[in-house]
């Protein structure tokens, strides 16, 4: 189950964890663990993909807050225009952001209908 990947410490225990609690009652069965295991790393990945993309908004509202109070810009159009260039700049970012959820859910998705289907499998 430990992949290839590095992972942050404290993560593969919880990623088994998880794993265990998706496939009781057959939580002792190598294959349905398995099948558990790809679920929970999809969803820790998805998981990350969203803290990510929610940093990198935070970030830039920041940073543009930051920028128009320092510079003393009152106009609301100035502000408009500036924060609406800042998310021009960060819009491939999200984009990028977008595409690699899509393709996380899928992940996530194809696993749980293969988990499902071993427990299921095992229930007859």
């Amino acid at each position: 189950m430990a992949g290839a990947r590095s992972r942050p410490p404290g993560l593969e225990k919880e990623l088994l964890r998880l794993a265990r609690a998706l496939a009781e009652p057959f939580d002792g069965d190598a294959a349905v663990l398995s099948l558990a295991f790809e679920v929970a790393e999809a969803q820790s990945d998805l998981d990350r993909v969203r803290r990510a993309r929610k940093a990198l908004l935070t970030d830039a509202i920041t940073g543009a807050q930051s920028f128009l109070k320092e510079t003393g810009h009152r106009s609301p159009f100035i502000r408009e225009i500036f924060v609406a260039e800042e998310a021009i700049a960060i819009s491939k970012e999200l984009h990028d952001f977008d595409r690699y959820e899509a393709r996380v859910r899928s992940r996530r998705s194809r696993a749980i209908k293969r988990l499902d289907a071993a427990i299921l499998a095992k229930r007859r």
